[in-house]
């Protein structure tokens, strides 16, 4: 793009739509600046590394935007070339726009003094890199990602750090991993266990909840599941940590009103049934979080319902935070185990 040995590199775009045997760089400077240097590379593979903008100083506000590419080195929004007192990469922003594939690491803004403010932009699915550093902020944009897909995957060996304070995720897709990384996701920032971070959704009827997941202690994933608390009438399933799944209609993991859910179950809800609930209201540690109440949610366990052989436990509505009125439960069947219409832990 641009290279200068004693001045500033600064402003450079760089549009690569063809495949490219070595590196590409937007903006390369000796002792100066590289600042605000632009990539854009396409489906097309490089084999090289790809950098937005490098320096032995400064490199700043670079930025480096791939779609369907595969790229056999590492990717960095802004480098610095040489480690020194005061180098900073700062600003950076690197975009993943669906169908990436980096074989070497991923960096925002790559330097061993000062790295700070570099962010990730990832968008589409099946995007993949060896390692993920040096970002201090990520946000998924996830609109068009199917249910069960995943956004992008660290395959290396190393871990990856993330900020809980600066991630974020956009859009309305239902039940997505937004990164993972199956050698261990760490966090700073905050984060506690069970921690969520959450969304209403535009009728304020569900919720968009971004949650950390994983086993033994380990998180592995991080997902972007969409929860309806009011007016759902179908059911859900979902499996804890501990194994254990429950068939609910409406539910929040961040106290928000479970209501006016009617649902039934029936032989047409696949699995055996244990724990059961019209409306369940969490109180998980959160960024916003409500009064935590289960209201006027119908529950019917019909005849053909299929239910464990005992230790069945069936709630109208489920508050663990606050209040439960006004819930009904009809029962069809014979039943081994706990019937409440509503229970609250408040």
């Amino acid at each position: 793009g641009g290279y200068t040995s004693v001045g500033e590199a600064a402003g450079n775009i760089v549009t690569i739509q063809r495949d490219v045997t070595g590196f590409i760089k937007g903006g390369r400077a000796g002792h100066k600046s590289a600042v605000k240097n632009i990539v854009h590379v396409g489906n097309v593979t490089i084999t090289g590394e790809v950098v937005g903008g490098s320096s032995n100083d400064t490199a700043n506000e670079n930025e480096v935007h791939l779609t369907g590419t595969t790229v056999i080195g590492d990717v960095t929004g802004g480098a610095i070339s040489m480690s020194g007192e005061g180098a900073t990469a700062k600003d950076n922003k690197v975009y993943l726009n669906g169908g990436v594939t980096i074989q070497g690491g991923l960096y925002g803004g790559y330097s061993e003094d000062i790295s700070t403010g570099n962010k990730l932009f990832v968008e589409g699915k099946d995007n993949k890199a060896q390692k993920v550093e040096y970002f201090q902020e990520m946000t998924f944009k996830t609109d068009g990602v199917a249910e069960g897909e995943t956004m992008l995957k660290v395959t290396g060996t190393d871990k990856t750090t993330v900020d809980w304070n600066k991630l974020d995720a956009t859009g309305t897709a239902q039940d997505i991993t937004l990164l993972r990384n199956e050698q261990g996701i760490t966090f700073s920032g905050g984060y506690t266990p069970d921690s969520v971070k959450s969304k209403l959704s535009a009728d304020g009827k569900s919720e968009y909840d971004i949650e950390a997941v994983g086993s033994g202690g380990k998180v592995t994933d991080i997902t972007y599941k969409r929860y309806q608390f009011e007016g759902k009438t179908t059911l859900s399933q979902s499996t804890d940590s501990h194994g254990t799944t429950s068939t609910w209609g409406g539910r929040s993991l961040v106290a928000n009103t479970t209501k006016k859910n009617v649902v039934t179950l029936d032989n047409s809800v696949a699995g055996v049934h244990q724990y059961i609930y019209g409306g369940w209201s969490r109180r998980l540690p959160a960024n916003v979080s409500g009064a935590g109440d289960s209201t006027e949610n119908e529950l019917t366990i019909a005849e053909t319902a299929v239910l464990a052989g005992s230790g069945v436990h069936i709630y109208g509505g489920y508050a663990e935070a606050g209040k439960a009125e006004g819930n009904t439960v009809t029962i069809k069947r014979n039943v081994n185990g706990l019937i409440q219409g509503g229970h609250s832990s408040g």
